[in-house]
Formats: structure tokens, C-alpha cells, sequence
């Protein structure tokens, strides 16, 4: 997608505001950010790929499948789901509107890999208490959509059941395929495991009011984070608020935010790319690393030592990829570009 860089570039436009960073808003001291600038005809601008399905973030009605969730039960009225004792497998390509309240279940999509699944969340509200309520085993891509006008709420609980030797699923909406967020509807994601959304191929956020609150990372895609628009609010407790990790790839590993507003508390790195930050559109404001105060100077004005490093603190133990990280060390940086490995 792009050709291999020495430095990473992160690209800053005029319409882009950043509230830093570590020192939050009740100091007067400025957070740095660590970025590299060139000259226009140098810089490489990543394209993103939004496909068309990914900006409609609309669905054929007649065509659908309908879930109604009822409590601990489900009834599916279509063909290409099966529900069972509170679980509903998708396993085939098509558009499935879910509605309704499934206090104790899982929404699982596993299906042939060149299959993509459209799941319309048109008024839900699903809590698995042991594992991720919504779980993409298999898929070529699945497209999450917020339908018009509906508020839409996923809980997952503090610990999981995972299968012997397995580190996986390890966010409330979790996916091992490409996964698109659109739509215009509401999405609220409580994540009391580990991280919140997380994709361990593409994630693309392309509409829509979402608000992420996690243990651990906000929004993790592996490959790749790509956002268009929306209106983002994540509270990243013990991690980053946005993170693309995938150091195995130099043309992966990148976040390119391209509008909408993304307000970011994190502990650890507000956005944190492996490869290239690209910012050409949108409002950004990030505290993290406890803010104001872990600020780079104290209220007299004097350095603190260490400022945006936390080598010493630790994150929840079901943290994949952490070993794989090219830097072992958290820091705290409103953005965090790392430089590519040659």
C-alpha cells in the first residue's frame, strides 16, 4: 500500500485540533509530540480503501434475515442463522438486523472465508458475561452497521472462558476477520475484560456515535485503523485509546484518521501506529497517562523525569501481541508514530 519509509511521517492538517497530551487541561505546561514533517511532494499519503459498502451503511430490507433477541432466547426469521441456547451462529454471506435485549449470550459470525456479513445492530442490547458478545470466528469481511435513530449497547464481563492455550477472543466486539463500523446509529461498548473493539485484520469506523470504554485498548486493529467519520469517545483505562500493532508488515501496522471527532483518555498512548500515523481530517483530543497530573512540568514549571515513559506499569495479563511489540516499554504520548524496521 505504500513503499517501505525510513522514518514514519504523521501528517497534521490545519483542520485537526489536538488537546495534549499528558498534561491535560490544568497546567499550562504543552505535552510534545514526536513527529517528522516534509515537504508536500514527499510525503506519502496512504489511501485507505473505503469501499463503497463500507460509506453506504445501507442494508436490502426484504432481503434480511430478522433476530429478534428476547431475553436468554432468540428467534431468527430468515435463513443463514441457527439460535441456540442463547447463541446465534451466522454462517453464511447475507444481512442480518438484530433488535431487542439478550441479557446472557453471544452473537457469533463463522462462515466461509470468502463470505462477508452484514449484522444492522437496529435497537440491541447484548451482554455476554464470559466471553466477547460479539465474536467473528470466520468471514472475509463483516460490516457492523448502527442503524438511523437506534442506540445500541454491548457488555461483556471481567473475565473470560477461553479454550485450553487460547489468548482469544479478548474484546467485547471481536473480530479475526476485516470489520467496518458504519452506519449513523448509536453503538456504547463497555469492555471490562480487556480491549473494546478490536480486529485482528482491518478496522474501519465509518460513521456513526460510538463510545468505547475499555480495561485496555479502545479500538485495536492489527493490520490496519482506518476512521471516515463519526463522533468517538474512548476511555482506554490501562492501554491505548487507538492502536494498529501489526510490526510483522511495514505496509500494515497504520491509523490513518481521515474526520470526525475522536475524544481519547487513555493510560497509556492516545494513538499508537506501529508503522504510519496519518492525520488528514477530523478534531482530535487526547489525555493520557493521567493527565495534568503526569505532566512533563510540574505547576512551578520544573521537569519531571520520565516524562512519557511508564516502563513500570502494567497491563491486564491477556494483552496478545504484547511480546511481539517492537518497543516492550508503555509510554504516554498523545501519538505515538514508531519508526519502521528496515
Amino acid at each position: 500500500m505504500f513503499p517501505r519509509l525510513g522514518k514514519l511521517i504523521t501528517l497534521l492538517t490545519i483542520t485537526m485540533f489536538i488537546i495534549s497530551m499528558l498534561t491535560g487541561c490544568q497546567t499550562s505546561s504543552s505535552a510534545e509530540v514526536s513527529t517528522e514533517t516534509t515537504t508536500a511532494d514527499t510525503m506519502v499519503i496512504i489511501d485507505p480503501g473505503y469501499s463503497d459498502r463500507d460509506l453506504a451503511g445501507t442494508w436490502d430490507a426484504e432481503a434480511a434475515t430478522r433476530i429478534s433477541l428476547n431475553g436468554s432466547t432468540i428467534n431468527a426469521s430468515g435463513s443463514g442463522a441457527t439460535a441456540s441456547n442463547g447463541t446465534l451462529t451466522i454462517t453464511t454471506a447475507g444481512v442480518y438486523v438484530l433488535s431487542g435485549t439478550l441479557n446472557s449470550g453471544q452473537i457469533i459470525v463463522d462462515a466461509a472465508e470468502s463470505d462477508k456479513v452484514q449484522i444492522v445492530l437496529n435497537g440491541v442490547s447484548i451482554t455476554c458475561p464470559d466471553s466477547a458478545p460479539i465474536y467473528v470466528k470466520q468471514a472475509d469481511k463483516v460490516f457492523l452497521t448502527l442503524a438511523d435513530v437506534t442506540k445500541n449497547t454491548v457488555t461483556d464481563g471481567p473475565a473470560y472462558i477461553l479454550a485450553d492455550g487460547e489468548d482469544e477472543p479478548n474484546a467485547a466486539i471481536f473480530s479475526k476477520s476485516d470489520l467496518t463500523i458504519n452506519g449513523t446509529g448509536a453503538l456504547t461498548v463497555s469492555a471490562n475484560y480487556n480491549n473494546g473493539i478490536a480486529s485482528k485484520d482491518d478496522l474501519v469506523i465509518i460513521g456513526g456515535t460510538i463510545k468505547v470504554t475499555a480495561v485496555n485498548d479502545g479500538l485495536r486493529g492489527r493490520d490496519s485503523v482506518a476512521i471516515h467519520d463519526g463522533a468517538l469517545v474512548i476511555n482506554a483505562a490501562q492501554g491505548d485509546g487507538i492502536q494498529s500493532n501489526n510490526d510483522q508488515d511495514t505496509d500494515k501496522g497504520w491509523i490513518s484518521i481521515d474526520g470526525g471527532t475522536l475524544d481519547i483518555t487513555a493510560g497509556n498512548d492516545g494513538i499508537q501506529a506501529e508503522t504510519v500515523l496519518q492525520i488528514t481530517d477530523g478534531t482530535v483530543a487526547a489525555k493520557t497517562g493521567g493527565g495534568s497530573a503526569n505532566a512533563s512540568t510540574d505547576n512551578k514549571g520544573n521537569e519531571r523525569s520520565g516524562w512519557g515513559r511508564w516502563d513500570k506499569q502494567t497491563t491486564p495479563a491477556a494483552t496478545e501481541d504484547s511480546a511481539a511489540s517492537s518497543d516492550s516499554t508503555d509510554s504516554a504520548k498523545g501519538l505515538r508514530p514508531e519508526p519502521l524496521s528496515m
